[in-house]
């Protein structure tokens, strides 16, 4: 019997061993890019968690005043704030050049149900939304601000796919604007729409808008 899903399973799989096998000969754009995954029980976690916490602070400061008129913000997590998340999440860092140039977390989707605003979202409470929940939750993001427009995002989530074959998840923040250009990065990335949440994500900026963004 013929299953439509195993076969585009099969060859979403067969593309991204293609796009891999890309990056690690030639790169992407400018040098080829491994990437490495740590835990909370990794013995290199304190140097992992300093240079993602570099790239995180370097584009804080890049974006502090462009940040609102084009929807996207970045919440300054700490060390111990990062160390705790590890306990049940993982760090992917994109490592090219001898540098860590960019990072990626993936945590449960469970982590998001305190955070969910309890009336504005029309999946709340729903079979679709504890489905949600129960998948991973890709969270976070973030690329050298100089290796930037280098593949290394994408690098960062084939990884991500390649650990989590049955699904992910993120959210895109949709405020003051919608932020187009985030949305269609995941959309590059072969991942769809499937709805809005409220959560308070964002430290000292309430209950605000994002689109959920699911693959495969």
């Amino acid at each position: 019997m013929y299953d439509s899903r195993a076969f585009t399973q099969l060859v979403g799989t067969l593309k991204r061993l293609v796009f891999l096998l890309l990056v690690s000969s030639v790169g992407w754009a400018a040098a080829p890019c491994s990437t490495q995954l740590i835990t909370h029980q990794s013995p290199d976690l304190d140097s992992a968690i300093e240079s993602m916490l570099h790239i995180q602070n370097e584009l804080v400061v890049a974006r502090s005043d462009a940040a609102p008129a084009q929807g996207f913000l970045i919440t300054r997590w700490t060390a111990e704030e990062t160390r705790e998340i590890l306990k049940f999440g993982m760090l992917f860092l994109a490592q090219s050049e001898g540098e860590v140039a960019g990072y990626a977390v993936v945590v449960p989707g469970s982590s998001l149900v305190d955070s969910i605003h309890p009336e504005a979202d029309h999946l709340q409470g729903t079979e679709a939304m504890r489905d949600l929940c129960s998948q991973p939750y890709f969270c976070r993001i973030g690329v050298k601000v100089a290796r930037q427009r280098d593949g290394i995002g994408a690098v960062l989530v084939e990884a991500i796919k390649a650990h989590f074959p049955s699904g992910v998840f993120s959210l895109v923040l949709q405020w003051p604007h919608d932020n187009t250009a985030s949305l269609r990065f995941f959309e590059r990335q072969g991942f769809t729409q499937v709805g809005t949440l409220e959560v308070a994500s964002f430290k000292d900026f309430g209950h605000k808008k994002s689109r959920i963004v699911q693959w495969p």
